[in-house]
């Protein structure tokens, strides 16, 4: 199985990533001035005939005006745009639909090209820098939604990027502290699983050891910590067990299916995050 740059397994990434699908319901990307992505469902972002190098995984979405958004995560400043066209072409090329791409600036980068000009062929991405965020002031405005029960999806994305933001008045360490203590007085446990979860995938790689097992520890080792340990004991193994593997991912599937229905998601959404057919599923909520 292949590794990707930070030694996680890649299947263990996308079984996380399926749980960010349902973190964006609505407008909940405007809490970092992007607007008009309503979610649909993910789409596939391997293509065997390219090697694409990359510093976080590319998420790619079907939203509901018919495009593709490929939202793209980068802790280094990209110095051109060669790579970025070049995976979107091939998408187009797979799906036949327009797409909108993103970039997410992590890591303090400030600027980065947003036009590719190759004569006939002009290219356009939109960059969002997160370190554009005042972090302060983010965090004492969830803290009072929380305090006075006005969560929104929009608190749970500005919350899962906080970690990346600009903070005046504390350290990047005391940032996390506070993180961490604004996820443990989320009212309603789901939820705060369901944060931490997002937050461990999209700031997971930005951690040191410590603060990357504290929050397992906050999630208190649930379905979704569990596949990714199983995903990364599985690395390395022979061939030979491939077949054992794939049984594996389809338990897996099982079990991201199990969560997503104690979150209240409905059939036909959990179908298209695990691709188990809606008779299982059932199956599953009737147990």
């Amino acid at each position: 199985m292949k590794k990707d740059i930070m030694h996680k397994p890649r299947h263990a990434q996308d079984i996380v990533l399926k749980h960010l699908i349902h973190a964006l319901p609505h407008d909940a990307l405007a809490a970092l001035g992007i607007e008009g992505v309503h979610v649909v469902q993910a789409l596939p972002t391997e293509f065997d005939e390219v090697d694409i190098k990359q510093s976080f995984a590319d998420v790619v979405f079907e939203v509901d005006d018919g495009r593709m958004v490929h939202l793209e995560f980068q802790s280094t400043k990209e110095p051109n745009l060669h790579r970025f066209l070049r995976y979107d072409s091939l998408l187009h090329e797979k799906y036949i639909q327009p797409i909108r791409t993103i970039v997410l600036y992590t890591s303090g980068v400030k600027d980065a090209p947003e036009q590719l000009d190759a004569g006939t062929l002009q290219y356009h991405v939109e960059n969002v820098f997160l370190h554009h965020f005042d972090g302060d002031h983010l965090l004492d405005e969830i803290e009072n939604h929380i305090q006075h029960d006005d969560w929104t999806d929009q608190d749970r994305i500005r919350l899962a990027f906080a970690l990346h933001m600009r903070y005046e008045r504390m350290t990047q360490e005391e940032a996390f502290e506070r993180v961490m203590r604004l996820v443990q007085t989320i009212p309603d446990p789901s939820e705060q699983n369901f944060t931490t979860t997002v937050i461990l995938a999209i700031s997971g790689r930005m951690m040191t050891k410590e603060q990357e097992d504290r929050l397992k520890e906050a999630l208190k080792m649930t379905n979704i910590v569990r596949e990714i340990e199983q995903e990364a004991k599985e690395e390395g193994r022979k061939e030979g067990l491939e077949q054992g593997l794939e049984q594996g991912h389809e338990e897996e599937k099982r079990e991201i299916a199990r969560m997503l229905l104690k979150l209240g998601d409905s059939v036909e959404k959990i179908s298209k995050a695990t691709g188990l057919s809606a008779e299982t599923i059932e199956q599953l909520k009737n147990e």
